[in-house]
């Protein structure tokens, strides 16, 4: 019985045992065996502690089979596989290069998408505790808008009552002209409320920013610049801070300079104290405030929302016309930064992907081929000695040092590609960090380098598993069996399953960037040149000074050589306009919440010549529709098609709050 078990172990132990060693491996351990066990001269019939004896001696072989195999893997076997693909390779550099194009084009785009996602979606945001940073919405349950900024007194009244907060800043964005030293610049910039560095906690680079002591009118000209700015345009002066720089006509004083990488909003590169006028907190109705905060310590998002819900709730009671139809929310500052842009990214990195596992079966297919014109060399193998596992542990080596060079040369691609695509897409990374490949790009390609190699290695791994080598040298066959051929079918079915998704997605893609370009705006863009501009408050500080300054401006416009005509507007199509309750005489009898509500913009005389949009009844304004005649007022068709259906609005009047009515007296066509 004893024996019988010895023998069962070893013949175990020689299955562990590399394949080239198994049939020696096995006699010599038995022969030693029988040797202790049946000595020859025979001694005295063994007994129970002799066969105890050889069972453990028996047991020992499980050990020598585990260092032969753990010495047939050694770093020097692995690197003899190696050099070995190296060579196989080098015998076919046209193989090669496919093989290495394919990888490098898959890898490649999946490494230069995943380097924008990285960058702008998984990355923390470049400030102290990220995760504690939140933004502050209300919500209009009439219009179903879920982001609506805040009111000023609504602000005032979440600074002064929260505490799952321990600051909250306001945040306007503002258009401002930055003249002095070098050529007038528009400059993106904002003015804030003084919480609005403690929230954020970043030290600046120089200075001290500005307080709430600064929000007051008296103490509100002071500036706090971006590090980018204060490169670009001030040639990084360190005495800069003290001095005054001039910010739409009027003198601010820089008081701090901050560190590179800050910015919020994205494309603020300077910011002021906002003082609230006098208008601003009595109208509920304006809100224009976009609030950022950071969590007190011990609270978290939940926390901050029902309490913020309590105060809205309390707000609503006591001004119902203005607060009662308007909810709040608190959500991460991270995802709201990123909120555009998340969706497209997930589904390019997905789109990506499949063009990888495309270019995964396109490789495997090849290598398959290739393994089946070396089933000859891969028998020869086997018959002096080399196991299946040692085969396929080689075909492994080769197709992830096939991966391996392709991700150094995707690396290259894709350093190319993100350069073209951050040229022609404004993708800002959340915080004013920077996109480009690092650490944690290396780290995902190299893994997908590691996971595409065993993927498309798989395929020929298995065809040479399920192939009998042996009968294959006996019979003098080169090519593989049905195992290759069938895997060869599914890959190809594969492939075109994965490429008819991707047409397919292309394909409305395609479509929908074709109606896009193609969708009727109502007005005629070719050869309309759009200039932005404002007026700085203290050259203009009166409304007649403004006009003069508007009325010099197209008079001079309308005589360059070449131009038709000119026009101003508040807001240019398609970026919409102000929005409006619109009350209709005759129809709606007073003001309500539940009014309809229209985009309105502030336009010049021949601004509808200008545009290329038609008038489809009635006129266009004309000079007479001056400040001391009767009020009019221009609709467009989509207008008339909701507001008066089947009639003739032309004489008809209707008012936007604050203003008195308005006579309409030429309908257009619609614009986008």
């Amino acid at each position: 019985m004893a024996e019988r078990l010895a023998r069962a172990i070893v013949r175990l132990a020689a299955l562990v045992a590399p394949h080239g060693w198994r049939h020696d491996f096995a006699r010599e351990w038995e022969a030693e065996l029988v040797q202790r066990f049946r000595p020859d001269p025979p001694a005295a019939p063994p007994g129970p502690v002799d066969a105890a004896v050889l069972v453990y001696r028996s047991l020992l072989s499980l050990i020598d089979a585990a260092h032969l195999r753990a010495k047939e893997m050694t770093v020097d076997s692995m690197w003899r596989d190696l050099k070995f693909a190296v060579r196989a390779l080098a015998r076919r550099p046209p193989f090669a290069v496919l093989v290495l194009a394919a990888m490098g084009l898959g890898i490649g785009a999946n490494s230069a998408v995943f380097t924008v996602v990285n960058a702008v979606l998984l990355q923390p945001l470049p400030y102290p505790e990220p995760d504690e940073l939140v933004m502050v919405w209300e919500q209009d349950r009439v219009r179903g808008w879920e982001r609506v900024p805040g009111n000023a007194e609504d602000y005032l009244a979440w600074r002064s009552e929260a505490t799952s907060v321990q600051a909250l800043a306001g945040v306007v964005n503002a258009n401002l002209s930055l003249t002095g030293d070098g050529a007038p610049e528009r400059i993106q910039g904002a003015r804030v409320t003084g919480d609005f560095f403690d929230v954020f906690g970043v030290a600046p680079l120089h200075g001290v920013p500005f307080g709430r002591d600064s929000n007051v009118v008296g103490q509100d000209q002071k500036v706090v610049l971006s590090h980018a700015l204060w490169t670009r345009r001030f040639g990084a002066d360190p005495e800069l801070v003290g001095r005054a720089v001039q910010i739409d006509g009027s003198p601010f004083e820089v008081v701090a300079v901050m560190p590179e990488g800050f910015q919020f909003p994205s494309a603020a590169q300077l910011w002021t104290p906002v003082v609230f006028s006098d208008a601003q907190l009595q109208d509920r109705n304006w809100h224009f405030i976009l609030t950022v905060g950071r969590l007190a310590d011990g609270n978290g998002l939940d926390e901050a929302r029902a309490e913020f819900k309590t105060i809205a709730s309390r707000l609503a009671q006591e001004f119902p016309e203005s607060n009662a139809d308007f909810g709040i929310d608190v959500m991460p500052l991270h995802g709201e930064m990123t909120q555009s842009v998340r969706s497209m990214l997930w589904v390019l990195l997905g789109a990506v992907g499949f063009v990888l596992l495309i270019a995964c079966a396109n490789v495997a297919n090849l290598l398959l081929v290739r393994a089946s014109g070396r089933m000859r060399e891969l028998s020869l193998r086997t018959a002096l000695g080399a196991g299946k596992a040692r085969l396929v542990r080689q075909l492994f080596t080769e197709s992830v040092l096939l991966a391996g060079t392709g991700a150094v040369v995707g690396l290259g691609l894709a350093n190319l590609a993100l350069d073209a695509l951050l040229s022609i897409t404004p993708l800002t990374v959340p915080g004013g960090g920077v996109i480009g490949i690092d650490a944690w790009v290396l780290l995902a390609t190299a893994g997908a380098a590691l996971g595409t190699g065993l993927l498309f290695g798989l395929a020929p791994a298995v065809a040479v598993w399920k192939t009998d080598l042996q009968s294959t040298l006996k019979e003098g066959r080169g090519q593989a069996g049905g195992a290759g051929r069938r895997m060869r079918s599914a890959l190809v079915v594969a492939e075109i399953a994965l490429a008819l998704v991707l047409v397919t997605g292309a394909g409305l893609m395609v479509q929908s960037v074709d109606r896009m370009l193609n969708v009727d705006v109502g007005m005629d863009t070719d050869d309309v040149l759009v200039a932005q501009f404002a007026l700085p408050p203290a050259a203009y500080p009166t409304p007649d000074l403004q006009v003069l300054f508007y009325d010099q401006l197209l008079d001079r416009a309308e005589v360059i050589p070449g131009v038709e005509a000119a026009a101003l507007a508040t807001v240019i199509p398609p970026a919409g306009g102000g929005q409006f309750h619109v009350r209709v005489e005759g129809v709606h009898e007073a003001w309500t919440m539940d009014l309809p509500v229209a985009r309105a913009r502030a336009v010049s005389q021949n601004y509808f010549d200008a545009m290329g949009i038609p008038i489809l009844r009635g006129r266009a304004f004309e000079e007479s529709d001056g400040p001391d005649a009767p009020m009019v007022i221009v609709v467009d068709q989509a207008f008339v098609d909701q507001h008066f259906p089947g009639e003739d609005p032309i004489g008809r009047q209707i008012r936007t709050l604050p203003d008195p009515p308005r006579e309409i007296v030429g309908v257009v066509g619609h614009v986008a």
